[in-house]
């Protein structure tokens, strides 16, 4: 049986690799593409649907703040939210070892219709964030 679900996991991998991607669906792409595990899915899931609670004004239930896979403290202050809070949540749910895959993430998100709003003021931060940089 585990031979079986083996086989399958690699045809799944090849087919993912050599598929043409919709361009209606960047998120969905992106999941395949870093094969992202249905638990870490939900993960980000939530994640986002408090992010968009805080973003519009609504106050997040103190439950959450047992949240152990990424740190909660920027959900419950006072402060508005910040590029560099979200990236380093994505990055802990993520396992992620680049800058670069959190802020793809945003962007799939958004580009697919998912919280547009949010990923739009996230990703002006990230953007006057680079450009202070330079």
């Amino acid at each position: 049986m585990q031979n079986k679900i083996n086989e399958l996991s690699d045809y799944i991998l090849r087919l993912s690799v050599c598929k043409v991607t919709n361009p209606k669906y960047p998120y969905y792409d992106f999941i395949v593409s870093y094969q992202i595990s249905p638990e870490k899915q939900d993960k980000i899931g939530l994640l986002f649907i408090l992010l968009s609670d805080k973003f519009n004004g609504k106050k997040i239930q103190e439950r959450f703040r047992k949240i152990k896979d990424y740190p909660t403290d920027f959900l419950f202050s006072n402060e508005p939210l910040k590029y560099k809070d979200v990236k380093e949540a994505l990055a802990k749910i993520l396992g992620a070892i680049s800058d670069e895959v959190p802020l793809m993430l945003i962007k799939n998100l958004r580009d697919q219709g998912f919280h547009v709003a949010l990923c739009d003021y996230l990703l002006s931060q990230c953007t006057a964030d680079n450009q202070q940089d330079e």
